[in-house]
C-alpha cells in the first residue's frame, strides 16, 4: 500500500496516510471523512550516487592524465639515474 497525501477541507489539516487507493480515511485533527481530499504530491528524487555521464568522463580522464604523468616522470627519472 502506498502513502498518500490528503488534506481536510474542514480544518484545514494537511497529513499523510497509508492507505489502498480506493480508500480515505478519516482527518487524525477533527475526524471529518467529508471534505478529506488526497493531494498530488512530489515523488522522491532520484539519489544521485557518484557521478554521471560527461562528468564522469572528464573525471576518469584527469585520474588517467594523472597516472600517465606519474609514470612518464617514474621512466624519466630512471633514466636520468
Amino acid at each position: 500500500m502506498p502513502i498518500y497525501e490528503f488534506a481536510c477541507g474542514a480544518c484545514g489539516a494537511r497529513f499523510e496516510e497509508l492507505t489502498r487507493a480506493d480508500e480515505t480515511p478519516p482527518c487524525p485533527s477533527c475526524g471529518a471523512r467529508d471534505g478529506v481530499e488526497r493531494q498530488i504530491s512530489m515523488p522522491a528524487p532520484t539519489p544521485k550516487i557518484g557521478l554521471r555521464g560527461r562528468d564522469a568522463r572528464r573525471s576518469e580522464a584527469q585520474r588517467y592524465d594523472k597516472r600517465e604523468r606519474a609514470r612518464e616522470a617514474k621512466s624519466a627519472t630512471r633514466k636520468d639515474a
